[in-house]
């Protein structure tokens, strides 16, 4: 259990509750502490959230895919057959509803 200075005053289970959730050792470095613990990090949750930063910077909507439709449907050669888009609507909710 980390005898975190946050916790005076609060009861044996809560911190026991505390220390388990926050995981913490001696400070080694000044520089890397805020009071005279340190939380660790594992490498783990360093890697998430690079992945996080990378995933972040992917646009949510790919601009060129759109540009290239609306060039399409302005020119009406974009070869939208209803009859098509309504069966695949169609299929979609009857496998949505059997799930």
């Amino acid at each position: 259990m980390c005898a975190d200075p946050k916790t005076r005053g609060i009861s044996g289970t809560r911190q026991r509750e505390h220390a388990s959730t926050t995981p913490c050792e001696p400070a080694t470095s000044p520089s890397h502490t805020s009071g005279p613990y340190r939380v660790v990090v594992p490498a783990v949750a360093r890697e998430i959230e690079e992945i996080r930063k990378l995933l972040d910077a992917i646009p949510d909507v790919r601009s060129d895919k759109v540009r290239a439709i609306r060039k399409s449907l302005d020119a009406d050669r974009y070869g939208l057959r209803p009859d098509e888009v309504a069966d695949r609507m169609i299929r979609g909710a009857i496998l949505r509803r059997s799930e």
